[in-house]
This record gives structure tokens, sequence and C-alpha cells, in this order.
């Protein structure tokens, strides 16, 4: 194992056990507002890795499919495996797309907030603002919901691919 592996494994462990020690403290929090905030401030965690992942897993596997499509097939692929191909290919596209506009989304809607904060003392830039942000959070919530929809439709296709191709 290279050195460089080494690390990267050490520095995983270390993160997953500053993550227990921190599950062990939301037991010792006292007020109900740092237990939500805790909370929120996981679940955005959450919602960030996953956002991450689809969009990683979705293009790899186009890049997987690009790859095994674009070589000799014997026997030729049949219209039903052409359509799972293309339309696994097509929606982990959208999913990735759909990740990647999530994540513009959720930049702007930091910016707007921050822009919300910082603009108190004039309450027209701060209600557009907050507007603006709002508009955002709904942005973000939608992509990231069709991102995950598209992913799995992905994968069913690809699993439809394999049985028809193997069975």
């Amino acid at each position: 194992m290279t050195r460089a592996r080494k690390y990267a494994r050490l520095r995983r462990h270390f993160d997953q056990r500053e993550k227990v020690i921190e599950m062990n403290k939301s037991e010792e929090l006292e007020s109900d507002e740092e237990q939500s905030a805790l909370m929120h401030s996981r679940a955005r965690e959450a919602g960030s890795e996953l956002r991450r992942a689809i969009i990683t897993l979705s293009t790899g596997s186009i890049a997987i499919l690009f790859l095994a499509l674009t070589a000799e097939i014997k026997p030729p692929l049949s219209l039903l495996e052409k359509i799972c191909a293309v339309g696994t290919v097509l929606s982990h596209a959208a999913a990735a797309l759909s990740g990647l506009f999530a994540w513009g989304a959720d930049a702007e809607r930091n910016f707007f907030w921050a822009h919300s904060l910082s603009a108190k003392q004039h309450e027209n830039w701060r209600t557009k603002a907050d507007k603006e942000r709002k508009v955002r959070q709904s942005v973000m919530s939608n992509a990231d919901k069709t991102s995950r929809i598209l992913f799995v439709v992905g994968v069913l296709l690809a699993t439809i691919y394999l049985l028809v191709r193997t069975v």
C-alpha cells in the first residue's frame, strides 16, 4: 500500500471518529436550538455528499457505457438493449447536469442569504435578497429530487440491459 493511500485511509478513519464524537456531543446539548442547528448541519452535509455521489456515479457510468458500447459487440444489440443503453446514458447525463444545477443554486442561495443578513440597514435590499434566497432554495430542492429520480431510472435501465443481454 502506498504512502498516499495509507494517509488517505488514516484521514478517513479520523474523520469518522470526529463524526462519532460530534454525534455524542449532540446528546449533551442543552437547548433545542443547539440540537436543531446540529441536525440541520448534518442534513446539509448528507445532502451535499449525496449530490456529490450521484454526480460521480453518473459520470462514471457514462464513461463505462461509452467504453463498452463503442467496442465491437457480438452478437449485435437488439432494439430493447439499444433503448436501455441509450436511456441509461441520457438519464445519467441528465442526473449529473441536474446535480450540478443544484450545486449552483445552492451557491446562489447562500450568496443571497449572506446578502440579506448584511443588508440590515436597507429594508428593500433585504426583502429582495430574501425572496431570491427562497427561489434558489426551491430550485435547489427540485434539482436534487430530479437528479435522484433520474439516477434511479438510469440504474433500472442499466439493470434491464444487463438482464436482457445475459439471459
